[in-house]
């Protein structure tokens, strides 16, 4: 679906389990889906029921699609959503019982979700890496200035946690390994581990070239790249690690927060000039923040990139000083058309990793989440 989606690709995925008679179909018109099929079901319904065929195989045809437009959300929120729902076990699976779950993997590995990125742009490659299995590429605290994308096989993505080593995800071919501030700060710590699962094949992209087309970027728009790397950099540490949680939470707990006018930022995209938001996961005991945004951070709709707003779990709440200003959605799309395909590839990757982690450091917290006395804050009149 993400490599699909951010290919732009018209045609039929069509989905074959063994256990079923009919292929599962889910339809795409540039890159966005418009209908499914899976038995009986259609539409979003239908998507959903298919993240539960944990088994078989699956083809891409390139047609064109004659389908209504019946699906309605996003690439990244069917995903997420999908994921969550299949985790929570509201959508059976079928096929046999994975390995994972049946020997009581720990570590929060079984179902541990893989990333792949779009089709690889050589351009930027300048040499390449071959690591054996278990061998660690980067290592959370050290320093370093390479970034690579996975040419072939699969890295696991580990944090470092007072409680030991958590998985967060792993990353398939296509993905990068290192961020926006890798190339940007030469020689900056580490945020996680890489570790080889099985033998993985490196791509060494130019991290000269990259950070010359980073610095001839308009303001705002650095300003998003660097937002994003931001968000991706605190949801990982959100995910692994109860007590960040809790250490946003005693800060969070310090002042008056009022909740966002939702309908404001739901359509538009806003830098914010003054302030605080903190985005907080939405659970039976209470509200947890997950990430604090800041002046120079954006907030609202990311449409280019299909990062959205609205997800199922969380909201936001803002401080008595908060204000926006309004960003220029077109020119900054404009903006991202004109990058290379490698550092648009960077972006999306980025994006994709940001939107899959926000739902696993929500399960985790409604998992580990304990009642407490604090009072969820009022919305505002």
């Amino acid at each position: 679906m993400q490599l699909i989606g951010t290919n732009g690709s018209t045609g039929v995925l069509k989905i074959m389990n063994k256990y079923v008679e009919k292929p599962g179909a889910i339809y795409f018109v540039d890159g966005k889906m418009v209908d499914a099929e899976a038995g009986s079901q259609e539409g979003i319904e239908a998507v959903y029921s298919l993240f539960g065929w944990v088994e078989g195989a699956f083809e891409f045809i390139v047609e064109p699609v004659n389908r209504a437009n019946i699906i309605k959300e996003n690439r990244m929120e069917i995903i997420l959503n999908g994921l969550r729902m299949l985790d929570d076990g509201k959508t059976p699976k079928l096929g046999p019982e994975q390995l994972a779950a049946a020997t009581g993997t720990d570590n929060r590995k079984a179902g541990v979700p893989v990333i792949r990125g779009p089709l690889i742009d050589y351009m930027y490659v300048v040499d390449e890496d071959t690591y054996d299995n278990g061998n660690a590429i980067v290592e959370q605290g050290k320093h370093g200035g390479w970034i690579w994308v996975i040419l072939e096989g699969i890295v696991e993505i580990e944090k470092q946690t007072p409680n030991g080593p958590v998985t967060i995800l792993q990353l398939g071919t296509g993905a990068f390994i290192g961020s926006i501030s890798t190339f940007l700060m030469q020689g900056a710590a580490r945020s996680a581990t890489a570790k080889a699962v099985g033998e993985v094949q490196l791509g060494v992209l130019d991290s000269q070239l990259l950070s010359k087309e980073f610095t001839m970027l308009t303001a705002k728009m650095k300003d998003v790249i660097l937002s994003l790397d931001k968000r991706l950099k605190s949801v990982t540490n959100s995910a692994a690690d109860q007590s960040i949680t809790d250490m946003l939470k005693d800060n969070f707990d310090k002042e008056k927060r009022t909740e966002v006018d939702h309908e404001a930022f739901q359509k538009s995209l806003f830098t914010i000039t003054s302030g605080e938001v903190y985005i907080v996961a939405k659970t039976e005991n209470g509200i947890v923040p997950l990430m604090l945004l800041e002046e120079s951070d954006f907030i609202g709709q990311l449409s280019f990139l299909d990062f959205g707003y609205d997800h199922e779990g969380i909201t936001y709440y803002h401080s008595d000083d908060f204000k926006t200003e309004p960003l220029n959605l077109e020119m900054l799309h404009n903006e991202f058309n004109r990058l290379s395909e490698t550092f648009k590839n960077i972006i999306d990757n980025m994006v994709s990793c940001i939107s899959i982690t926000t739902n696993i450091a929500i399960s985790y917290i409604k998992k580990n989440t304990k009642k407490t006395d604090i009072e969820t804050p009022q919305k505002k009149d």
